[in-house]
């Protein structure tokens, strides 16, 4: 749906990822993101592509806790993006 709540466009992208394993429960991923808006809204639409980097620590079987960084690739992205996380399967 448009920003302006009439009609639709495409919203697409692609990801990739590499992730190594540092310790049986520590491990680190490198990524990169490319989206692509075409948002009739000229202030919406773009091709944001973004670089990541990010650690995972598996606590126990059930928990795991994340921190990590988005760098902006280009014009389009935000600069820097902190992200903090924790998944827990029940």
């Amino acid at each position: 749906m448009n920003d302006d709540g009439k009609g639709r466009h495409a919203l697409y992208g692609g990801a990739t990822e590499v992730e190594y394993s540092l310790s049986e429960t520590l491990k680190t991923d490198l990524s990169a993101q490319v989206l692509r808006d075409d948002d009739p809204d000229s202030t919406v639409r773009g091709t944001p592509a973004l670089g990541s980097l990010a650690i995972s620590w598996q606590s126990d079987s059930n928990t795991q806790f994340d921190l990590g960084t988005n760098l902006g690739l280009n014009k389009a992205a935000p600069d820097i993006e902190a992200f903090a996380g924790v998944s827990r399967r029940f």
